[in-house]
């Protein structure tokens, strides 16, 4: 009895050894794949987040150029409309003064003010429609969109822009002015502000963009804008982080801030102020 029992003894010596390289083994080889595993769902993730962006930035493009198609046709009615009146008060003028009547001098002004009507519709259709044929950098750009809001809404504007703008890249540039576009518009239209402030300041590293206006703070809301949809897409595109808030003074801050190295070209390009909106 006592013999069965060393023999057991010495085989259970020998067999703990086997039997912790055995699961030794198993628990290698299960993280082995478990490695695997995440390598690929890392690598898939990659991938999904590549195609999100190629979406984006396709959606972005496409409507672009729907919008660029709906002001030329809103114009085009337009501009048939007031074509259409000043024939009608043309009409109504040559009646009046073949009649003699006391009232052809007020048609004659109504004539006058339809004639006016028509170049505004076209000066609007020249600035709504981008230029194909020129293409500025982000100064030139910033600055045309200053002038525009100020010409058509009244808003005055403060530049502060560094003086390596130049070293912006030009896939960056692209979405930094239509960011900047839906800042201002957002201060304007949800804000109210009389006066606003574009700022572009850059390091080694990064470039920021800076929107700061006089007007109301923009509430929160549960859903977000267009307008608001539209800047967290182009700053994802090219790895932008944006913080609204409040300065020190007081007033309605929006911030951008992009890396300059790591962008590819972009086949887009740089926009010419004002967009069609």
């Amino acid at each position: 009895m006592e013999r069965y029992r060393l023999v057991l003894l010495g085989a259970g010596w020998i067999a703990a050894p086997l039997l912790a390289v055995f699961f030794i083994g198993v628990v290698k080889k299960n993280r082995e794949k478990s490695l695997e595993l995440a390598a690929s769902m890392e690598k898939c993730t990659r991938q999904r987040n590549e195609e999100l962006k190629k979406i984006a930035e396709h959606m972005i493009t496409q409507s672009e150029a729907e919008r660029s198609r709906m002001s030329k046709m809103l114009c085009n009615i337009v501009a048939y409309q007031q074509t259409g009146l000043l024939y009608h008060c043309e009409a109504l003028m040559n009646f009046l003064v073949y009649n003699d009547a006391p009232q052809a001098d007020d048609a004659t002004k109504l004539v006058q003010i339809a004639e006016q009507n028509i170049e505004q519709v076209k000066n609007i259709t020249k600035k709504l429609l981008p230029q194909k044929t020129v293409e500025p950098g982000i100064e030139q750009n910033l600055h045309r969109m200053s002038r525009f809001f100020t010409e058509t809404v009244g808003t005055s504007f403060s530049m502060m822009l560094s003086n390596r703008c130049g070293d912006i890249p030009d896939a960056v540039a692209l979405h930094l002015c239509r960011i900047a576009h839906e800042a201002v518009t957002n201060a304007l239209r949800h804000g109210k502000a009389t006066h606003i402030c574009l700022a572009l300041e850059l390091d080694d590293t990064t470039c920021t963009l800076i929107v700061e206006n006089n007007g109301n703070p923009i509430p929160q809301s549960p859903t977000e804008g267009i307008g608001t949809r539209l800047i967290q897409q182009r700053a994802d595109i090219i790895h932008a982080t944006t913080r609204l808030g409040t300065s020190s003074n007081g007033k309605t801050r929006f911030e951008c801030t992009a890396p300059l190295r790591g962008q590819t070209a972009s086949e887009f390009r740089l926009p010419i102020w004002p967009p069609a909106c």
